[in-house]
Formats: C-alpha cells, sequence, structure tokens
C-alpha cells in the first residue's frame, strides 16, 4: 500500500524538526505515469483499445468471445484483493492500517518521561525471577548458577500467560509507548524485546502463548515507530532504529528470521521522508551483514558446531537448524521487505520491476499479476503469464483465489487473451482443457470452446475427437468429453469411447443409440431379455426390482415407452409369483405410451 500526498495534512508536517525537508516519496515519483503511457503506446500498436478488443478480431466475428475469466478477476482486483490500496500498489509487511492505529495513539500520547533504563529492566526482570524461583522448588534438578537457575526445559511446566510473568514487560512496553519522548521510549521497547526473547528461550513454551505475546509486543512496537518515524527529528529517529536494530541482529532473534524481518519493518516508515529514508536502507544493510556474518562463522569456526545449529526444543530433544537454511530463509523474508521500502520511497516503477523479476516467489508474480489486471495492462499481462508458466508450469497462486482463477496461472493467462481477442489462441486453450478434462465441473469450457470458435465449431470438434483418440491415453472418465459426445450425438464416437471406459455405458447410450441401437439396447436393459427373460437367477429383493425398473424406464427414453412397456408386461408374465416386482413396474405400465 503506497502513501497518496492528500493523506497527510500540513498540520502533520509541523511536527516534524525540518520542514523544508519534509517531502513525501511520492510526490517525487507519480506513481504509474511512465507505465500507463507505455501501455497507451501497446494498444495503439495493435489499434484499439483493452475496452474494445475482445469485440473484434483479425479474421472477423465468427463467435461471442467469453469474457468470463477477466470479468471475474477484474470484480476480485477491485473488490477482494487483500494488499491493495486506492492506487492498487502491493505491500507485504506495511499498511495504511498501522498508519491509521498510530493516528489514533497519537491522539492520546502524553509529552511525558519513561521510565530510566535501568529502572525498567528491574522492573521487567522482577517478575521473571519471581516465576523461576516459584518453578525452582519443583522442577528436579535445578541448580543455582552465577546466570540463574539451570533446569531442564524437558522437566519444567508447560508455560501459561496467566502466571504474570511479563507482567513487568507490559508495564515497561506501556508506559514507553504513551510517551513522545521518543528516544528513550524505544530504548526501553528495544530492552522489553530482548527480556521477552530470552524468557521464551528459556522456558516450556508448549502452546505458543509466549510467542504470541512476543508477536502482539512487535506489532505495537511498529505502531510506534509509525508515529515515531512521522514526529521524531532525525538523530531520535537514528538512535532509536539503532536500538530496535541491535535486538534484530541479536542471537534470540538470528534463528528465526520471520520475526527478525517483522521486526525489521520498523524501519519502513522512515523510507516515507526524504530525510530518513537513507536509515531504512541502512536497517537493512546492517541486518544483512549480520546474517552474513553469522553464516560466514558457521562455514569457518571449527570450534563450535553452528554449522549445524543444534538447540534443544521446548521437550528436552536437540533438534538441528542449519544455519545454511536459516540464512536462506532469512534472504526470502528479506524480499518482501526490500520491496515495501522501495514502494514506500515513492520507487513505484522500480517496485513493480522487482516483482516482476522475482515471479518464481508466489507472492510476488501474484501481486505483479493483480496489478497489469487492475490497470488493463493486458498485453504485459499476457507476456507476464507465458514467462510465468514457462518458468515453473506447476507455480501455483496464493493470494488470487482458486474460485476466481480455478486454473492457476492459465486463468491468468486466459483472462488476457479474452481482454485481447485472441480468439485462435483461446480456441486452442479450451480444446486442450476438454480433451485433459476429468472433472465435471469442467464442462464449461465446451460451451467456451463452441462459443468463441461459432462457424470454426465442426473443426474444433473433429480436433478434439483427434487430439482425445477415445481416450486410449487416458486413465479415467472425461466428463467435458462425454458432454460432447452427447450433445454432437456422436453415437460411434460415444461407443468407442464407452468401451475404454465401461462405467459411462448407461449415462451414453442414448447417444450409443443413434449408431448402434441394439448395443445400446443390451446396455440399458443388462440382464433383462427382450421376450420378458432374465438372464441368471433373478434376485428377490425389492432393490434388484426397482433398478429393473429403472432400467426400463432409461429404455423407455431412449427407444419407446411402448415397447418398454411391452418387455415389463412379459417380465410380469414370465414370473407370475413376484408380486413386488409387479408392483414396482405398476406405474411404468400405467404410464401413457
Amino acid at each position: 500500500m503506497t502513501y497518496h500526498p492528500s493523506e497527510f495534512s500540513d498540520g502533520h508536517d509541523a511536527d516534524r524538526t525540518d520542514d523544508s525537508k519534509r517531502h513525501h516519496a511520492s510526490q517525487a515519483h507519480p506513481s504509474g505515469s511512465a507505465l500507463e503511457r507505455g501501455n497507451a503506446r501497446h494498444d495503439a500498436d495493435y489499434g484499439h483499445s483493452p475496452n474494445t478488443s475482445a469485440n473484434t478480431d483479425a479474421k472477423g466475428d465468427t463467435g461471442t468471445l467469453p469474457h468470463d475469466e477477466v470479468d471475474i478477476l477484474r470484480d476480485f482486483i477491485a473488490t477482494g484483493w487483500p494488499l491493495g490500496t486506492e492506487d492498487d500498489s502491493p505491500t507485504f509487511l506495511w499498511n495504511e492500517v498501522l498508519d491509521d492505529l498510530a493516528a489514533e495513539c497519537d491522539a492520546t500520547r502524553l509529552s511525558g518521561p519513561v521510565a530510566p533504563l535501568d529502572q525498567a529492566r528491574s522492573i521487567m526482570r522482577a517478575p521473571i525471577d519471581w516465576y523461576f524461583q516459584s518453578l525452582a522448588a519443583s522442577v528436579p534438578d535445578t541448580q543455582l548458577t552465577p546466570e540463574g537457575y539451570a533446569m531442564r526445559q524437558a522437566a519444567l511446566p508447560t508455560f501459561h500467560i496467566e502466571t504474570r510473568a511479563l507482567s513487568g514487560v507490559q508495564a515497561v512496553a506501556g508506559n514507553a509507548m504513551m510517551s513522545d519522548h521518543w528516544q528513550d521510549a524505544a530504548a526501553n521497547l528495544a530492552a522489553a524485546l530482548e527480556i521477552t526473547a530470552e524468557f521464551i528461550g528459556s522456558i516450556a513454551d508448549r502452546e505458543d502463548e509466549g510467542f504470541v505475546f512476543l508477536k502482539r509486543l512487535i506489532q505495537d512496537i511498529r505502531v510506534y515507530f509509525e508515529s515515531l518515524a512521522r514526529s521524531a527529528d532525525p538523530i531520535a529517529g537514528t538512535a532509536s532504529l539503532q536500538a530496535i536494530l541491535d535486538v534484530v541482529c541479536s542471537e534470540d532473534f538470528r534463528l528465526n528470521p520471520t520475526q527478525m524481518v517483522e521486526l525489521l519493518s520498523c524501519a519502513l516508515p522512515f523510507a516515507r521522508w526524504d530525510d530518513t529514508r537513507v536509515l531504512a536502507y541502512d536497517a537493512l544493510d546492517k541486518a544483512s551483514g549480520a546474517m552474513d556474518r553469522m553464516l560466514h562463522q558457521a562455514k569457518t569456526d571449527v570450534q563450535t558446531d553452528l554449522d549445524s545449529g543444534l538447540m534443544e526444543n521446548a521437550d528436552g530433544d536437540l533438534v538441528d537448524y542449519p544455519i545454511e537454511l536459516v540464512h536462506m530463509h532469512f534472504e526470502q523474508t528479506m524480499l518482501f521487505l526490500r520491496h515495501d521500502l522501495l514502494r514506500l520511497s515513492g520507487e513505484g516503477e522500480a517496485a513493480d520491476r522487482f516483482l516482476a523479476e522475482h515471479h518464481d516467489m508466489e507472492p510476488f508474480a501474484d501481486s505483479y499479476a493483480a496489478r497489469l489486471i487492475a490497470q488493463e495492462r493486458w498485453h504485459e499481462l499476457l507476456d507476464f503469464s507465458e514467462s510465468v508458466m514457462r518458468d515453473d508450469p506447476n507455480q501455483q497462486l496464493m493470494i488470487i483465489p482458486s474460485d476466481a482463477a480455478p486454473y492457476e496461472w492459465e486463468s491468468i493467462h486466459e483472462a488476457a487473451l479474452q481482454a485481447l481477442g485472441r480468439r485462435e489462441e483461446l480456441c486452442e486453450l479450451y480444446r486442450e482443457r476438454v480433451v485433459e478434462a476429468f472433472d465435471s465441473d469442467e464442462i464449461f469450457n465446451v460451451s467456451r470452446l463452441r462459443a468463441v470458435s461459432g462457424d470454426n465449431w465442426p473443426r474444433q470438434v473433429e480436433l478434439i475427437l483427434e487430439e482425445y483418440d477415445d481416450g486410449r491415453e487416458h486413465f479415467t472418465r472425461n466428463m467435458a468429453y462425454e458432454h460432447l459426445l452427447i450433445s454432437e450425438k456422436l453415437g460411434e464416437r460415444a461407443w468407442r469411447y464407452a468401451r475404454q471406459f465401461p462405467k459411462s455405458r448407461t449415462k451414453l447410450a442414448k447417444t450409443i443409440a443413434l449408431a448402434k441401437p441394439e448395443t445400446a439396447k443390451h446396455i440399458i436393459l443388462g440382464p433383462i431379455g427382450m421376450d420378458g427373460s432374465y438372464e441368471g437367477e433373478m434376485p428377490a429383493r425389492q432393490a434388484a426390482y426397482q433398478h429393473i425398473a429403472k432400467s426400463l424406464m432409461k429404455y423407455a427414453s431412449v427407444f419407446s415407452m411402448n415397447e418398454a412397456q411391452a418387455i415389463a408386461r412379459k417380465l410380469v408374465e414370465h414370473y407370475p409369483a413376484r408380486a413386488k416386482l409387479a408392483q414396482a413396474l405398476h406405474a411404468l405400465l400405467e404410464a401413457e405410451g
């Protein structure tokens, strides 16, 4: 989500130390202008606009081009896209809700001092010490060391937040967030993070209550830093961000890249202002440097087994956390932060390029596609979807739901083809889907192919029959193909298909009857003979009689009611002692022919 210049008034800028330098990034970088001009040129090259292209075709309008997929995606991007803003700019770690929450907090924030750092640390540690003292009396093999109590995590009871062990942290954090003494408050918040992370590493947090507390604390600090970045002078901002950065790069956070990057996102709001933007970039560089040094140490330090990253989990077992894997996870997660930094710095076009260049990561690819859809840049969407499918045919959508894009990236590709009126390519796409289909919910591709092909429909049917080859290379029934056989009344083809998939014979019997009536009669009647006989012993069960009645009704719908009634009468005559059989056939016998 990017910032709009109208959202902040001069009154906000009055809080800044140097108004003359407080130009928002987006004021210097109008969003999308070059891209829109490029798109307009693209439309001019093709001789039509995106709004009319779907109704024209180089070979003439021989059918109705479907717009189903493009309309569905347009609607989703306009109403359901979770990462967009008014100008459809996506972000992943920052959003305008943070800014709104910060504004609400500003209204109640006091201009008062915070607790001194040493006193704040004592307040936070006191309830934690009491918690461990109470455990020491009940946990076996507890040892008192200069650093505190040493206990095996496996022997510890599960931590619950109701113990109030973190009440001191809550008090100090609350006191800091109510103050506009930004630098002192940030120092206390950094200490709160440090002590909380250290505490969680020492307890048995089997139900993640401590971890949830830490996540909420990080979110609250992120909201506070929205206000800090907007209102503090650059010197205080630098010191405040450095305090958080020291915690980010500490050992307690380096093995948890997700939380590390989330906390590092406190730097993002600084990117929105000209005189503090460099602080955000420096913070990212310092964090990356810390992780690189950790990886280098793991590869070169022969005294420790950092390459394995062995740690004790809550059950007392050693778990392997490979440092190289942690570093790779960090680098991947940092990509989201780097993108948001570009976006908030007003580098919209660079952020879009970043999304496109990293399309192997699903959220980036989804977001760039959504951006192209929102801006009606269909030619670029067509090229982009082709590159995604070419590089990874199995890449899935992560943010765009399946009801908007049932065929994953192929649906995105289809939307671009529909918007651009690419009739031949759409025919090829729908034809391939019909050939490869198996679920009943894929039948709609037959109607889409019929609509887009127009006068060329007979040729499309021929191509499907040729490509499908009666299902010889397939291992399961194809509901779309069966629908085509029935709607086109392809009796001979239906029989050849039914020989490959015998369970389809009853469904296709009426179509098979067009070419092979005697075969269709045998399929429908099964063990029932035309003379009223029954092959083998007729089961003396009501279910069997009902099945016979159902088969004869099917026969009547395919051939004639008179013939079905004649067979029913012969059955009743052949089995006079079976009153329930006669009862089951009564409705059929009484029906008008």
